[in-house]
């Protein structure tokens, strides 16, 4: 019994830790879009690649913005916030 609450409570506190890395990652991949390309509100993962996006700041993309796909790949296209 003890072994299984203490690894209810590993799981649990792993899982909150990867919410604080996330939480973190994307605050920081929001500041190195801001700084690098600020116009940018379209991207494709070539041009990710070519640039050396880090990863942090591609999983942001990824996770955070409308994905599109023609016949060149994979398009992201940043998300309208609106007032």
């Amino acid at each position: 019994m003890v072994l299984c609450v203490s690894l209810n409570k590993l799981i649990f506190y792993t899982s909150l830790l990867y919410k604080i890395m996330d939480y973190c990652d994307f605050t920081l991949a929001v500041k190195w879009m801001n700084n690098n390309y600020p116009q940018c509100k379209t991207i494709d993962e070539l041009v990710m690649e070519e640039f050396l996006f880090p990863s942090y700041v591609r999983t942001w993309i990824r996770t955070t913005w409308s994905k599109s796909t023609d016949s060149f790949g994979v398009l992201y296209k940043k998300k309208q916030v609106i007032h």
